[in-house]
């Protein structure tokens, strides 16, 4: 009785693009790195339909200092609707700081020179 042995080889492409890590991924250039806008923050990625916390904290808009990525990253991240150039942009972010009132985000802006970004 003859055996056969086969050799299975297996090859895994090289991901050469957005192959750079979270920490890697380079923030936008055009608007600089952080803009400040008013919206609405959810707790998870289920949103406001499956979860309660969300539906509590979508109740009210806070200004929020938000770190703008361009490109498709390799972290699942919200996208949020920016204007480059008179275009509309669709861009990764991340929230860096949620504050407290209107004045406090207008302070910071002020003394960081972030751009506040007007509600569509």
């Amino acid at each position: 009785m003859k055996r056969f042995f086969f050799a299975i080889a297996v090859f895994i492409p090289l991901l050469t693009i957005n192959s750079c890590s979270a920490q890697e991924q380079k923030p936008m250039e055009e608007s600089g790195r952080q803009v400040i806008r008013k919206m609405r923050l959810t707790h998870c990625a289920r949103g406001v339909n499956a979860c309660e916390k969300c539906r509590e904290m979508a109740k009210q808009e806070k200004y929020c200092l938000l770190t703008l990525f361009a490109g498709n990253g390799m972290v699942a991240r919200p996208v949020t609707a920016v204007e480059v150039e008179g275009t509309t942009v669709y861009m990764e972010y991340d929230v860096v700081r949620v504050f407290g009132s209107r004045k406090e985000a207008l302070e910071y802006a002020d003394k960081h020179q972030v751009a506040i970004l007007k509600k569509e």
